[in-house]
C-alpha cells in the first residue's frame, strides 16, 4: 500500500452502498427479504441470544430459521421463490461484509420436513391396521424454536424444521423424519 494514493485506498476499503433497481413489474413479483440485515438484527438482540444461548446450532441459524419462518413459510409465492424442494439456503447479500452472523451461515441449508406441504404426498398412518392419515399438526420449530441436524462427511450440518405429524384416526402422532415414516414415503 505504501505505492498507493491515500484517497483511493480509503475509497477502496471504504462500505460500499447497495445498488438497487426498479422494475416496471415490481407489483407481481414480492417484496425481496433482506435476510442478511434481519439475521444481523436478530442475533444482534442480548433477549434473542439471551433465550437462544443453550440451543445446539449457531444463532445465526436460529435467526435464519426464524426468518424463513415467519417471512418465507406464510406466503407461497415466497415458498416457490426461496425453495428448491425441502431445501432453503441461506442466500448471498451485498451486505455481507458488514454481517459477521449472516456471512458464517451462507450457502448452509435449512430442510423443511413437510411431505403433504413440499411433496403433495398424503401421508398414511404407519399402524397397518389403521386406515387414517396424518395430518401436519406443528414443527419442532414452532414449538420449542430446536433444528434438528443432520451430518454430512463434505460440509457443514443441514438444519431441519421437523413436522409433527397426527393420525386423523388413531390420533398417534409421529415426526416426519421417523424412520417408520420415512420407510412408507412413496417414491417420487
Amino acid at each position: 500500500m505504501e505505492h498507493t494514493a491515500p484517497a483511493v485506498a480509503a475509497k477502496f476499503f471504504s462500505a460500499r452502498k447497495p445498488t438497487t433497481t426498479l422494475s416496471l413489474f415490481s407489483h407481481d413479483a414480492p417484496p425481496p427479504i433482506d435476510f442478511c440485515k434481519l439475521v444481523g438484527d436478530l442475533v444482534s438482540s442480548p433477549r434473542f441470544q439471551e433465550k437462544h444461548k443453550t440451543k445446539g446450532t449457531s444463532l445465526a441459524m436460529i435467526a435464519f430459521a426464524f426468518i424463513v419462518r415467519d417471512e418465507v413459510m406464510n406466503s407461497e409465492v415466497q415458498m416457490k421463490k426461496h425453495f428448491d424442494g425441502l431445501t432453503i439456503t441461506a442466500p448471498q447479500s451485498p451486505n455481507n461484509y458488514n454481517n459477521p452472523h449472516h456471512h458464517s451461515i451462507i450457502g448452509n441449508k435449512l430442510l423443511l420436513a413437510d411431505w403433504p406441504r413440499m411433496c403433495g404426498i398424503e401421508v398414511p398412518c404407519v399402524d397397518a391396521n389403521c386406515t387414517g392419515m396424518l395430518d401436519n399438526e406443528r414443527t419442532n420449530f414452532s414449538k420449542n424454536q430446536t433444528l434438528f441436524p443432520i451430518f454430512s462427511l463434505e460440509d457443514s450440518p443441514t438444519w431441519c424444521m421437523v413436522q409433527s405429524m397426527v393420525c386423523t384416526k388413531c390420533k398417534r402422532r409421529f415426526d416426519a423424519n421417523a424412520s417408520e415414516r420415512c420407510a412408507i414415503l412413496p417414491v417420487i
